[in-house]
């Protein structure tokens, strides 16, 4: 029965339904996120990316030049706005952001204050298409405006009607439909997991901010210390941080956890950005660690500290939480706050080794770039400003990395050359 299903799941995304199996798969997910089967709804959301990932690739053709696809949905007096980058038909970034607003506020309104926002300090494409249409008086001045912060290259704003850019558009809003559904399903369990947390430690109330930190060594070079923060509303990506550990400690965990820890609440004392838990990887010896830090800057009736070890065999599930004046605890291993521990704590290793990552590649790239004669600081900028990351520079050939100002076709084959 479930192989019959799959075919004729195939059969409809072949024959163009996408939409019809995207709402079915999206409502799957839903069903299967309240039944706190959270592996389940994780495969539905990660197919729905699929396809729409194969559905970006096959529209993206259509669109020519430096192109930003802006969706904006609204549920329940929550905007969501989702921003597609698109350089010469290659996606360069896909962003999601819940603007606050006014709760008289129309959904072209907060659009067009979205657009004048964005792009104050960003790069400005030649043609931005949305779902929803501005008015006239509205889009005219947004176009003027973005024309002459860009010298007087003209900014067009479109909201296409029919065709493959209409199909692109739409294929963006089912994007920003289901990140926002996934947003009110995170909410609902991110609050239930917040009250359990605080009985579990016996915090005074369920955690408005909880630190997540991980020091691990990455790759034997340039240590890095990572800090995610996470919440009722889920993962506070603007208050992430990183920490570049300095040398000669880089060796020692418990020093590499002093530093940064040290760090960080001398500042957030100050800043009054203090949180109400902090979650390190490790056990015993980081918690010592955490508690000594914490204690010396005159913290400790304020802010509970947990330490998360994994089990013997490093193996999911075996996990051993740990906390000053308390005992051990193991919970089952499908318990849905044991399933929310291990996701934190994974996006602060995710987030700690992307980091490190990206620090790497941008070395390599400037160091690589550096050897060819006829590169400069301009034409760096130029070239990351034009493709929008490293990978994508690295990954180009000539005939693209010749659209870039100041690189002609000499230039672009020495480019190519350095990364193949």
């Amino acid at each position: 029965t479930q192989y019959r299903l799959q075919v004729a799941e195939t059969i409809r995304f072949l024959k163009g339904n996408n939409k019809a199996i995207i709402d079915s798969l999206s409502a799957k997910m839903q069903q299967a996120s309240k039944a706190l089967e959270y592996e389940l709804a994780a495969t539905y959301r990660d197919k729905i990316s699929y396809i729409n990932q194969i559905l970006k690739k096959s529209t993206l053709s259509s669109v020519d030049g430096k192109t930003d696809i802006i969706a904006l949905i609204e549920k329940d007096g929550q905007f969501e706005i989702e921003v597609l980058f698109s350089r010469n038909s290659i996606t360069t970034g896909q962003y999601s952001y819940f603007p606050t607003h006014t709760d008289d506020a129309s959904a072209p309104e907060v659009l067009a204050s979205f657009i004048e926002h964005f792009y104050l300090d960003r790069d400005i494409p030649q043609t931005i298409l949305t779902n929803i249409p501005l008015s006239n008086e509205t889009r005219n001045e947004l176009e003027e405006q973005l024309s002459t912060t860009k010298n007087n290259t003209h900014v067009t704003i479109e909201t296409p009607q029919r065709g493959e850019k209409k199909t692109l558009v739409e294929t963006i809003v089912s994007n920003a439909t289901l990140h926002l559904e996934r947003k009110f399903i995170e909410e609902s369990n991110n609050k239930q997991y917040m009250e359990d947390l605080a009985k579990l430690f016996e915090l005074r109330r369920p955690p408005r901010r909880i630190d997540v930190f991980d020091n691990s060594h990455i790759f034997g070079t340039d240590k890095i210390g990572a800090m995610i923060v996470a919440g009722p509303t889920g993962f506070q990506k603007d208050n992430y941080r990183k920490y570049n550990i300095r040398a000669d400690i880089a060796g020692d965990d418990y020093k590499m956890m002093e530093e940064v820890l040290t760090r960080r609440y001398t500042r957030a004392k100050s800043e009054n950005t203090l949180p109400d838990l902090i979650l390190v990887d490790g056990g015993r010896g980081q918690l010592d660690i955490a508690n000594m830090v914490i204690r010396e800057l005159e913290l400790e009736d304020r802010v509970a500290i947990v330490g998360i070890a994994k089990g013997e065999n490093r193996n999911a599930g075996e996990e051993t939480l740990y906390q000053r004046g308390h005992r051990p605890i193991n919970l089952a291993k499908n318990d849905p706050l044991l399933f929310y521990l291990q996701r934190i704590r994974d996006e602060a290793h995710r987030f700690a080794i992307t980091t490190h990552r990206h620090k790497r590649e941008k070395s390599h790239f400037r160091s690589a770039l550096d050897d060819i004669d006829g590169i400069g600081a301009v034409k760096k900028r130029n070239l990351l400003n034009y493709f929008g990351s490293v990978k994508n520079i690295i990954n180009s050939t000539p005939a693209e990395l010749i659209k870039v100002d100041g690189i002609d076709k000499g230039l672009a084959e020495k480019i190519y050359k350095t990364f193949h």
